[in-house]
């Protein structure tokens, strides 16, 4: 596990799993590795009460309340996102008004492109919106395309190195913030 979290400093499934494998001296097909890891990902998903983080409900909430749109800008494979969206009720009843994946052609973040292109998209500058980012790739791809955004750790990135963000923490965490 520990190995499993040192690894999401990093965006990239794929690229990722071959990259560790290489500095360890092993040859693996890493796009088979992925395919596997992501099929026990979304049968996990199926099995689940999956709920959204407490923050989260409070965040979407809010932003509906608000008129404001929910968006979702994602490394994560298309398929996995549609899972987790499905396992929580939809996309619609969680009010996301547009998703972008690599799917949709743009580089895993820290490339500020999937941002860039989020905002393109909803007609939104910079300014006009939030990041909410659950880890360091993220929360740099976010800030590079100069949108304010928080840190949001999850269980697998709660020790990283998010910088001077300013983090989001459920209040059972016991970490200061």
């Amino acid at each position: 596990l520990e190995n499993y979290r040192e690894m999401l400093a990093q965006s990239g499934g794929q690229a990722r799993i071959a990259e560790f494998a290489e500095k360890r001296g092993a040859e693996v097909d890493a796009a088979a590795l992925h395919r596997h890891k992501t099929e026990i990902f979304q049968t996990a998903l199926r099995a689940s009460r999956a709920q959204l983080r407490p923050l989260t409900a409070q965040a979407i909430d809010d932003a509906r309340s608000t008129g404001a749109q929910v968006a979702i800008v994602s490394s994560t494979d298309k398929s996995s996102i549609d899972a987790l969206l499905g396992a929580l009720g939809g996309a619609e009843a969680l009010g996301v008004a547009r998703v972008i994946t690599q799917a949709d052609g743009y580089p895993a973040k820290p490339d500020p492109a999937p941002y860039h292109a989020m905002l393109k998209a909803l007609g939104m500058s910079p300014g006009d919106v939030v990041a909410i980012e659950d880890n360091v790739p993220g929360v740099t791809a976010a800030r590079a395309a100069g949108i304010p955004t928080y840190a949001y750790p999850n269980e697998n990135t709660l020790e990283h190195d998010f910088g001077n963000a300013p983090h989001l923490r459920e209040m059972s965490q016991p970490h200061a913030a």
